[in-house]
């Protein structure tokens, strides 16, 4: 009898098998805009629907609301001490913000520059 081989998961939980359909989303949404490119903005941050919970968690839109508010900030520990939480996890949201897309933390010295970005977010 032939062994069935598992399935391996990636860090997001979804099956090396999703792969193939994860790239249909961002080559659906390329075309959408290549065919009304008046319908959407200059520059936008298109996420998922299924990837919202993760991205967008209450801590970074807490983090979020308070750069735009109370930013930019100079170190992470200001962000941190705005939002009232600890400066280990504001800066692992940060990180993650950046990677996303919207936020920006570039190092001036030893300071780092800390805002949020103004960029329309599209649920793909």
């Amino acid at each position: 009898m032939p062994q069935r081989r598992a399935a391996r998961k990636s860090k997001t939980g979804s099956e090396e098998g999703d792969f193939e359909r994860n790239l249909d989303l961002p080559m659906d949404l390329i075309r959408a805009v290549a065919a009304n490119p008046n319908q959407y903005p200059d520059r936008f941050i298109a996420i998922p629907l299924r990837l919202v919970p993760k991205i967008l968690t209450e801590e970074r839109i807490r983090l979020l609301e308070v750069l735009r508010s109370e930013g930019p900030f100079n170190t992470v520990q200001e962000a941190a001490d705005a939002v009232g939480r600890d400066v280990t996890r504001v800066s692992r949201d940060l990180k993650e913000l950046v990677v996303v897309g919207l936020a920006t933390a570039e190092r001036h010295g030893r300071a780092k520059r800390i805002e949020a970005l103004n960029v329309p977010i599209l649920l793909a």
